[in-house]
């Protein structure tokens, strides 16, 4: 997909054609903790559900107390991660893409914004954006992405202990 179809296929609305609340997903990690979840929900335009274009969210728990868990929002279609917000600990995400925009070579990190430009694979260009809540993010993502019906968000149900 080329960023001039990612763009116009994320300037039509979309509505949510999932749950109405998240499934969430455990993926077996062979022991390793923390756990990852994940949720997929599909879609629809004008009444059809959208072929290969979905939401996708990933939430791992920290293993340290005190710092942030991780999360990704991504809107995919054809395979491609066409938007997405990341959010966790400190990251050193350097935008090799995006020459002429403001964060080109510069060092961004959580949580931020990916969106499409012309030099890229379509995910590797980043804007920072404020500090939030994930509740605020996945109603950033769900606006951005034009994405109207979608459930508030919640987080999965994580340990409280992780086994050493």
């Amino acid at each position: 997909m080329d960023t001039n179809a990612a763009t116009a296929l994320l300037a039509i609305d979309k509505l949510w054609a999932g749950q109405n609340s998240f499934e969430w997903i455990k993926v077996d990690r062979k022991q390793k903790a923390p756990p990852i979840h994940k949720f997929r929900s599909p879609l629809m335009h004008e009444s059809t559900v959208m072929e290969a274009v979905f939401v996708d969210i990933k939430h791992k728990q920290s293993p340290i107390a005190g710092l942030p868990d991780t999360i990704s929002f991504s809107f995919i279609a054809e395979d491609c991660r066409i938007l997405g917000i990341d959010d966790g600990p400190k990251t050193s995400h350097i935008n090799r893409v995006g020459v002429g925009l403001p964060y080109y070579q510069k060092m961004v990190s959580h949580p931020h914004l990916h969106t499409p430009v012309d030099d890229a694979d379509l995910d590797g260009y980043a804007t920072p954006i404020p500090p939030s809540s994930h509740q605020d993010l996945w109603r950033l993502f769900v606006q951005t992405a034009k994405i109207m019906g979608a459930p508030a968000y919640h987080q999965p149900a994580l340990q409280t202990e992780l086994d050493l």
